[in-house]
């Protein structure tokens, strides 16, 4: 009796190891389909926001379900008169052993009422276990079966982890963009440098981080919403090392931006673009001197000079912008100008000789810039 409880219970064994590897390969590779098809549908259609979202739930519902449905059909550890008709099955097509005419499954009918008829279950016992005397497990459930069901378990698992593998990165964008669909008040978006001023011509590199619960958001690219007059410019920003980045090469004129991401806006900030000042037109006034018994004159939107020596000239310089300070620039030296208005500057200086001139002008924020044109300083004859 002893013998044939081993043999049953190590058949046992080996057949339910055999039924449960080929089931978790099954299962494996069932979960695997949807998501790999998932990750197919992503990277031709690229879907964003609710559509990405609906995929990736879509893919683990099926995936789940797939499993599910094909481990509720694995076969239930088996009882013993059912392992004792297995080992009858596969017993007869072992060489020299005949038919065991239910001799095994009566063994354990026999064991099973053996309270009422010990000594005749004794003997059925006896008599099978004479029969299946040389018979070990691995005869009637082979090593060669086993390995083949591990292939496939490990076939299966290895197409679920390439599935999980390529489908990760989609997966991770679908829960964040389900995180700022769901939960926006959560998500925050840090946004550098913010408000600034620059001079024409510089580039600027505006960079964001998205944040929930402390941790960056790095999976969904935000959208750099640039505003100018009544025009709008929408540009998904790029991956960066901290975060995500976008550089506008060259400021041109000013802007309003912000970032969005999901349904999330950040503040609006402001880039000022800074223009050197300009010299919009320059009068000039003549205090002739008194041996010449000439007037004084005034010439609108001049710049050069013509004048008998001695002759006092003002110069009013008109700007494009507030100037705080400036000066000319003549070869003999310089003269300082004095504001006479927040975008007018005087400069006075007596004609004595020939010379030339430039404005260097110097604004309330800082920038400097010297005069496209040089105007000339002439003497004349009385």
């Amino acid at each position: 009796m002893t013998h044939l409880t081993e043999l049953i219970s190590s058949v046992r064994r080996r057949w339910f190891a055999t039924a449960a590897l080929r089931t978790v390969g099954a299962a494996c590779g069932a979960a695997s389909l949807p998501v790999l098809a998932a990750v197919l549908l992503e990277r031709m259609l690229e879907p964003a926001g609710v559509s990405l979202v609906v995929l990736g739930t879509a893919a683990i519902v099926l995936a789940v379900a797939g499993a599910s449905i094909v481990a509720s059909r694995m076969a239930r550890r088996p009882d013993d008169r059912r392992v004792a008709r297995f080992i009858e099955e596969r017993a007869v097509r072992i060489p020299g052993v005949g038919p065991l005419d239910d001799c095994v499954v009566s063994a354990v009918d026999a064991r099973a009422s053996a309270t009422h008829h010990e000594g005749f279950a004794t003997l059925i016992a006896a008599s099978a276990s004479r029969r299946l005397e040389g018979i070990a497990a691995h005869d009637l459930v082979s090593s060669g079966a086993l390995r083949r069901s591990g292939a496939i378990a490990l076939g299966g698992g290895l197409c679920l982890a390439l599935a999980v593998v390529l489908g990760m990165p989609s997966l991770r964008r679908a829960m964040e963009t389900a995180r700022l669909q769901v939960f926006p008040q959560a998500v925050t978006v840090e946004v550098f440098p913010g408000n600034a001023r620059l001079v024409t011509g510089h580039s600027l590199k505006i960079q964001a981080r998205v944040r929930a619960g402390g941790r960056d958001i790095t999976h969904v690219s935000p959208h750099l919403v640039v505003t100018a007059g009544a025009d709008e410019r929408i540009i998904e920003m790029e991956r960066a090392a901290d975060g995500f980045a976008f550089e506008i090469a060259s400021i041109d004129r000013t802007f309003r931006y912000r970032v969005r991401t999901g349904s999330v806006l950040s503040p609006e900030f402001t880039v000022t673009a800074l223009v050197p000042p300009r010299v919009q037109r320059i009068d000039v006034r003549y205090d002739y001197p008194s041996f010449s018994n000439l007037s004084t004159r005034e010439v609108q939107d001049g710049g050069d000079v013509y004048g008998p020596a001695g002759t006092r000239v003002r110069l009013r310089i008109h700007t494009d912008k507030p100037i705080a300070s400036g000066h000319l620039t003549l070869s003999s030296g310089t003269v300082a100008l004095k504001r006479a208005g927040s975008a007018i500057v005087d400069a006075e200086f007596v004609l004595s000789r020939d010379d030339a001139y430039r404005v260097r002008l110097l604004d309330v924020d800082g920038l400097t810039a010297d005069s496209d044109s040089e105007y000339f300083i002439r003497l004349m004859d009385d």
